[in-house]
């Protein structure tokens, strides 16, 4: 049985995905060793800013009579729910709970990568849903952007455990 029946409740999650990511790369930049990977992260986070808004509208333009999503399977479901939505709020210095508060920047990239790949196997997955009339072209610049998201962090990690050696 499909967990989300409704599209607009998809479309839903994929919304609070980039909220937990504009608050996961606004902690990487907060935490970063040096003045470009901070940079690296606040663009970052704009962009899943962008994606935000973009799924808001796109689930305020679209009915709730989709198939089910397409190869949504026991894998995508787990990784999906390892995803902290719930607790993973801000709190009032606009910092995520998710944190401990004593990562390295290593252990926080190697989260952020986990998400940003999870992320962009949901949304490839997602697209088979859009609609017809619906803007496809704008979601897979999304996919592609969290597949760049993808490449930027482990070029990151890559430049991190170079300077540790």
């Amino acid at each position: 049985m499909n967990p989300y029946p409704d599209i607009r409740q998809l479309l839903m999650l994929a919304q609070e995905i980039e909220i937990i990511g504009q608050g996961a790369f606004r902690e990487l930049a907060r935490k970063a060793a040096d003045a470009k990977a901070a940079s690296l992260f606040r663009e970052l986070e704009e962009e899943e800013a962008k994606h935000e808004k973009y799924f808001c509208n796109l689930r305020e333009s679209t009915s709730g009579t989709a198939t089910t999503m397409p190869c949504m399977d026991a894998d995508l479901r787990h990784r999906l729910d390892q995803i902290p939505a719930t607790s993973a709020r801000q709190d009032p210095a606009g910092s995520l709970r998710m944190f401990r508060g004593d990562e390295s920047e290593e252990e926080l990239l190697r989260m952020a990568l986990e998400f940003e790949q999870t992320t962009a196997v949901f949304f490839q997955h997602l697209s088979g849903c859009l609609q017809p009339g619906q803007d496809r072209a704008t979601f897979a610049a999304i996919i592609a952007e969290e597949l760049n998201h993808v490449a930027a962090i482990e070029a990151r990690l890559s430049a991190l455990r170079s300077c540790a050696s």
